[in-house]
């Protein structure tokens, strides 16, 4: 099929959107980052002590970078981003409505600091709520990985919200 370019006025991307079809990653990949969560969880009810909440923290941040990076894997979205997209990665897939990236840096920054600085780790009451707040990252994102979406379509509503003869349908190949 021949490419051609085709300039479409900025307001089509706020058209109506709807996905047409899916495909499955089946790739084990997107498991990995659950192996780490429950690994890190059970670190948390094993022990309590500095080094086991060193490691709990560790597993977490591998787990929160094992799937962000799946996400890329599947979607390739560093190379559609715009010009005007967040530069930050997490702040791009925030942009994009993926994600709340508070959390995670917050995971980050703790991990970081332990690395770096030889910091404490959070206490046992704190590391059990970034392992709830990583599991909720983890399920709201299966889907997206899971089932990547490579077909949709925009369509021009009226004010009503009625279908118009207007529409545009993409298919994409993300790699």
């Amino acid at each position: 099929m021949e490419k051609e370019k085709v300039w479409l006025c900025d307001s089509v991307l706020d058209w109506s959107a709807k996905i047409e079809s899916y495909s499955y990653t089946n790739e084990v990949d997107h498991l990995r980052a659950c192996d780490l969560w429950k690994h890190a969880e059970l670190i948390s009810t094993g022990g309590t002590n500095e080094f086991d909440r060193v490691d709990v923290i560790s597993n977490l941040k591998r787990c929160l970078n094992q799937r962000l990076k799946f996400i890329e894997h599947v979607y390739s979205l560093k190379k559609i981003a715009v010009s005007d997209s967040p530069k930050g990665y997490l702040e791009y897939l925030e942009s994009l409505g993926l994600v709340r990236p508070y959390m995670l840096k917050q995971l980050m920054l703790i991990r970081n600091d332990i690395e770096h600085n030889d910091a404490p780790p959070p206490n046992i009451e704190r590391c059990r709520e970034l392992l709830d707040l990583t599991w909720y990252f983890l399920k709201s994102t299966d889907s997206f990985i899971l089932w990547y979406k490579n077909n949709f379509t925009l369509s021009y509503l009226t004010n009503k919200g009625e279908e118009t003869q207007y529409w545009l349908n993409f298919d994409i190949d993300f790699e």
